[in-house]
């Protein structure tokens, strides 16, 4: 469990109302390494997490996707 989750779901603890969220705290953590060592925070403590990756690809598709009707568009007016 990413060091994030953990301290999410400490702070969720109790009535279940979050009182941060996942990105908040990866800010955090980043300004704290950021502080303590002088430099970015390595990326896998703050990068892109690997559980988006599902995300990015639906993201990714659907902008294929859009590239592609709005390609068939100009085609078909092309042809008209």
């Amino acid at each position: 469990m990413k060091l994030s989750r953990y301290l999410n779901s400490k702070l969720t603890e109790g009535d279940g109302e979050p009182i941060f969220n996942v990105d908040t705290l990866d800010e955090w953590i980043a300004e704290w390494y950021h502080e303590v060592y002088d430099k970015a925070p390595p990326v896998w403590l703050s990068g892109p997490r690997w559980y988006d990756r599902r995300k990015r690809k639906i993201a990714e598709a659907k902008e294929i996707e859009a590239r592609a009707l709005i390609e068939q568009e100009r085609n078909s007016v092309d042809e008209g």
